[in-house]
């Protein structure tokens, strides 16, 4: 009987521990989906007159139609990049205080993320690393 409970024992553990593993390597999976969606949204916006936009709060953009008169909206709000839909739940511009964010969500999980950018010499760049958010928050 001690036998059998110490067998049953190790195999909950084995279960337990390779749950983990699967759930590590889609968190992992989830992130690299954003990275690529941020790097998407990154070249969206450097194509034409879409940069215009940057320089404004997303929650301003549907307003700037006299400011960014080529900028569509719309294009920077959502895409889809090798089946994952994405869309921006936030950006805001650097103020000179805080550098540039980006809150993006992917459209087929809970996934969503925060990531920051700096000016560089070609353009803006993300910073290493995300900060994991709630996908719930409100677009803007």
């Amino acid at each position: 009987m001690l036998l059998l409970l110490g067998s049953a024992s190790l195999h909950t553990l084995a279960l337990q521990a390779r749950q983990r593993a699967q759930q590590a390597l889609v968190m992992r999976q989830h992130d690299d989906q954003l990275h690529s969606a941020a790097m998407a949204f990154l070249q969206s916006a450097a194509a034409g007159q879409q940069a215009c936009l940057l320089e404004w709060s997303s929650s301003l953009w549907d307003g700037l139609e006299a400011v960014c008169p080529q900028a569509d909206p719309t294009a920077l709000r959502a895409g889809e990049l090798e089946g994952v839909g994405w869309s921006v739940l936030h950006w805001q511009p650097d103020d000179g205080i805080a550098p540039s964010r980006l809150r993006l969500a992917l459209a087929s999980t809970s996934a969503a993320a925060e990531f920051r950018l700096t000016q560089g010499v070609n353009g803006l760049v993300l910073q290493e690393g995300l900060r994991r958010i709630p996908a719930t928050e409100p677009a803007s």
